[in-house]
């Protein structure tokens, strides 16, 4: 999807459809900065070229104990467009912050909207204070829809 219908924009969608795909990014990006419906536009079509290479960024991540004490994995969605297929590892980090061991992949059961948060089973039960300090859930894999 292009947003070319204006022709301030043209520019852009030349770059786009002769494949000069780093060009048409930093064209986005500049016009992103804008707070108008074009910057907004603008801003979603940078995050759609950008999410080919760097998806998991857009996805944030992070641990949440329930009520029993069981490890959440809770993950949210900061890209501006619907994403599903999100993988997930929980990882213990050592002192020094390297992965020291990694549990059973994960996957997130549903599609998320801009915006919204969803949490699963991390898969490792209740874990003790000074382990939960350096637990962390990594984002393997995720895909726009």
């Amino acid at each position: 999807m292009c947003i070319c219908a204006p022709p301030s924009m043209g520019d852009v969608c030349l770059k786009v459809a002769t494949g000069d795909r780093q060009r048409a990014m930093e064209l986005f990006k500049g016009a992103a900065s804008s707070k108008s419906e074009l910057g907004k536009q603008a801003a979603a079509e940078y995050a759609r070229l950008d999410f080919a290479d760097n998806g998991t960024g857009y996805i944030a991540a992070g641990i949440q104990l329930d009520a029993r004490g069981t490890v959440l994995a809770v993950v949210e969605n900061r890209a501006p467009f619907t994403v599903g297929q999100i993988l997930l590892t929980p990882v213990l980090l050592d002192e020094n912050g390297r992965v020291q061991q990694e549990g059973q992949q994960i996957r997130v059961p549903k599609s998320l909207k801009p915006g919204e948060r969803a949490s699963v089973n991390a898969g490792i039960g209740p874990v003790a204070e000074d382990v939960r300090s350096r637990l962390r859930i990594r984002v393997d894999a995720v895909r726009a829809e």
